[in-house]
């Protein structure tokens, strides 16, 4: 199927529909790279390189698009928990110290 549609884009270099059924079908099976390459050999041809260039960032577009879909959320950072516990506890602790203190002093 790639290769007929390659050999279609190929025939009918002008027909924008040729080529965007030839990049979704690359974009679906994972040939991405592979139509890279393609458009690649011709991005020299004096017809057809000006065309293959633009086809190769619609591949590239297509290509970043694709690993952003893919990536994932860096994992998280949790604080252990007894890190929390001791930052509570001394919280606890200095806020008694210094109710205390205000209690003594305004004796």
């Amino acid at each position: 199927m790639f290769d007929a549609l390659w050999t279609g884009v190929v025939n009918g270099w002008d027909d924008d529909e040729r080529h965007r059924k030839f990049l979704d079908h690359a974009r679906e099976t994972g040939a991405l790279m592979e139509a890279a390459r393609r458009y690649g050999n011709l991005r020299d041809d004096p017809e057809r390189g000006a065309l293959a260039k633009k086809r190769i960032g619609a591949i590239a577009l297509l290509a970043t698009n694709e690993l952003y879909a893919t990536r994932s959320a860096p994992p998280g950072r949790k604080v252990p928990g007894w890190l929390v516990a001791s930052a509570v506890t001394i919280c606890v602790v200095l806020l008694g110290w210094a109710a205390w203190a205000f209690g003594v002093a305004s004796r």
